[in-house]
């Protein structure tokens, strides 16, 4: 990945060349920003379709451009579902994957309960793929290019747990409600990331605001370590994604 960074770069700065990477995650977003500052590289932006989007892409303009949203190959989708139909955010992804489409070509989804209106961010080039979907999860629905009256924002459910140690097996086991025998085998087949990596490690240590997703239970971040009980228990804050 950040061999395709610094030749994204210097082509833009020696060539007069526009690149972008694909949609990085959050780990790869960390390190892509960490390499760009520690390489003092210029005329970049990350961008994901909105300000908060949780994954984005990062291009390089050439020195005569200033960087701009527009230029960025991607296209936001409104997913429009007939009314009193809902889907889910596995339900669509697990739609646009089955059509050979990687990952890394799609961007945020997002789903506002309250309007009932459903996005999407994809690679241009993935564009005629998803314009041609017609049904996810046997709902009948259609893509419209633009994104309008719909919150990027994440939204989260609240959950209050009490975990023996800031491990990874404790977490997945709070999040879950699985035993940490489960947790631990949850781990162990790989099916547990943290911020985006696949982690093996039962005892890997979280930290406040890492974020973990499950295959089967969704993601959940570590939003606030509190007291520590008189067992020697901690308590800590949950929030899940919905």
């Amino acid at each position: 990945m950040l061999d395709k960074i610094s030749n994204l770069a210097r082509k833009a700065e020696e060539k007069y060349i526009f690149g972008s990477t694909f949609f990085l995650n959050t780990t790869e977003l960390e390190i892509a920003k960490e390499f760009v500052q520690k390489n003092n590289m210029q005329n970049f932006m990350f961008w994901g379709g909105a300000e908060n989007a949780y994954r984005k892409c990062l291009a390089f303009f050439p020195p005569c451009d200033k960087p701009d949203p527009n230029k960025i190959p991607i296209t936001g989708y409104t997913i429009n579902l007939p009314k009193g139909y809902s889907v889910s955010h596995r339900d669509i992804l697990g739609t646009l994957m089955s059509l050979g489409i990687k990952r890394e070509c799609i961007g945020d989804i997002a789903i506002d309960q309250e309007s009932g209106n459903y996005a999407v961010f994809v690679v241009n080039s993935i564009a005629p793929q998803v314009e041609s979907i017609t049904k996810i999860a046997r709902v009948g629905v259609s893509f419209s290019k633009g994104v309008e009256d719909i919150d990027f924002s994440p939204k989260f459910k609240k959950i209050e747990k009490t975990i023996a140690s800031l491990r990874l097996d404790c977490f997945v086991s709070a999040c879950t409600n699985l035993s940490r025998e489960v947790a631990q085998n949850a781990i162990k087949q790989g099916i547990v990331r943290l911020n985006g990596s696949v982690v093996s490690n039962k005892n890997f240590p979280i930290f406040l605001g890492c974020i973990v997703s499950i295959a089967g239970f969704g993601r959940f971040i570590l939003s606030d370590i509190g007291k520590t009980t008189k067992s020697g228990k901690l308590h800590v804050t949950i929030n899940k994604y919905i």
